[in-house]
């Protein structure tokens, strides 16, 4: 008797190959690979290719499992619309893709409209089969369409990729460059032998920003504004004009430049709730005061969204430890030959109180991978947008002094046209706030 091939099949084989169609016309090429041998709810793997430097297409190892369910009368699909329908899998393929340590596709073929459907299985999802709730996929959205060259914009999160020589773009780097300084650093003999002593008898208000070096004080404020300062702090006959230009072009005297830079750059972001943790040397934003548990900051978004909004600190409660969360960031200073820069590199703070670092390494360093390691490009821009935006106030400059003679200014991100792209998650660029799992942060300390 001769062997029957079921419809099934025919139709498992037409979903397969549809999908390797679709993979082989891409640009760049999607390598397609079968899994054969087995089949525990993985169909095979793709592997994206790119355009490397000398313009060879070559693999990059970004993979990708896949499961292909194929369909022509309409198993494993319910409630059709014509701009929906829902996918119901079987429980076992759910618990094989949960386990699985790659990120899983699934790619649905519908024979009777010859069309590829691709979702990626998510926590989320996972959550709703288990409860029984199929997962919803739009025609619109979710639908392969031979030909649109669009699978690693839409992906790019589950593989991860960093570098693509098929395109060509700007990059916007967290460096500033000080479009403003000072002409002069004033440097004088001290009468006043430490800050302590400076500090103790010269009121905030009534003394410039200063620097101890090589036991001179340097200011870039000409001290006739500040009669106080002038009269018990320094030997105002000792003084020197150092110029700001000679500074830069001298390896040595760079550090002094970027030392009262540092300073006056502090002093700026203690003016808008900004402090210093010198233990992990980065800036956080503080409460709004001692009793608040929250602040939120809103700023203007690269969209202009009018409710562009961040909280900056957020109390949180997870047994047996309880922490504030705070944005925060560190800050490098960077020479060329064209002037002084300031390297902005978000991070994050967890303090006990408020104001103290939380003393358990271990437990800051699970929070902080929790957080940073969900992050992507754009995460990061607008990480660093968002600091930017917030010390400039909305406009295009950060101004740290608009003294004559001493006014100090950042510009705008320095960009560079470069001959490759950074694919970036295809996500909301302002999404205004960061939510978390609370089940899974609340395992970090379990």
């Amino acid at each position: 008797m001769s062997k029957i091939v079921s419809e099934s099949h025919v139709t498992g084989d037409k979903g397969v190959a549809a999908f390797h169609q679709y993979c082989a016309n891409h640009i760049p090429f999607i390598i397609w690979r079968a899994e054969t041998v087995n089949d525990f709810g993985i169909d095979g793997e793709v592997e994206l290719t790119s355009l490397n430097s000398n313009g060879k297409l070559e693999a990059t190892g970004e993979i990708l499992k896949v499961q292909i369910k194929s369909t022509l009368k309409g198993s494993y699909i319910h409630k059709e619309t014509t701009s929906a329908f829902e996918f119901k899998p079987r429980e076992e393929d759910v618990e094989y893709w949960d386990k699985h340590k790659l990120d899983v596709i699934l790619i649905i073929f519908k024979e009777d409209t010859n069309l590829l459907y691709a979702k990626k299985i998510s926590k989320l999802d996972e959550g709703h089969f288990k409860k029984k709730i199929p997962i919803e996929i739009s025609k619109a959205d979710n639908v392969l369409t031979l030909g649109k060259n669009d699978f690693l914009e839409r992906f790019s999160s589950c593989f991860k990729q960093r570098v693509n020589f098929n395109v060509k773009e700007q990059l916007y780097a967290n460096i500033f460059k000080f479009s403003k300084l000072p002409k002069v650093v004033y440097q004088f003999d001290p009468l006043l032998q430490t800050p302590k002593e400076i500090f103790a008898q010269i009121p905030d208000t009534e003394r410039p920003v200063f620097l101890f070096h090589a036991k001179k004080i340097h200011t870039f404020f000409n001290p006739n504004g500040f009669p106080k300062f002038k009269e018990h702090a320094i030997n105002y006959a000792s003084k020197k004009e150092l110029q700001v230009r000679d500074l830069l072009k001298d390896i040595d005297s760079r550090k002094l430049l970027a030392e009262l830079m540092n300073l006056e750059f502090k002093q700026f972001c203690y003016g808008e709730r900004i402090g210093f943790n010198k233990q992990y040397g980065r800036y956080f934003f503080m409460a709004k005061n001692k009793t608040s548990e929250k602040r939120i900051e809103y700023y203007d978004s690269k969209s202009k969204r009018k409710d562009a909004h961040r909280t900056v600190v957020s109390f949180h409660e997870y047994k047996p430890t309880n922490f504030f969360r705070h944005f925060s960031f560190e800050t490098k200073y960077l020479f060329d030959e064209t002037g002084l820069f300031l390297v902005i590199n978000p991070q994050y703070l967890f303090t006990s109180d408020g104001l103290n670092p939380l003393e358990d390494k271990a437990q800051i360093t699970k929070l902080t991978n929790y957080l940073t390691s969900r992050e992507r490009n754009q995460q990061v821009f607008n990480h660093v947008h968002f600091i930017f935006s917030f010390l400039a106030k909305g406009s295009e400059r950060i101004t740290l002094s608009v003294l004559d003679n001493a006014q100090i200014e950042l510009s705008s991100y320095q960009v560079f046209n470069v001959n490759f792209g950074v694919p970036i998650d295809n996500k909301n660029l302002d999404k205004p706030d960061t939510h978390y799992d609370k089940s899974s942060q609340q395992n970090i300390f379990e």
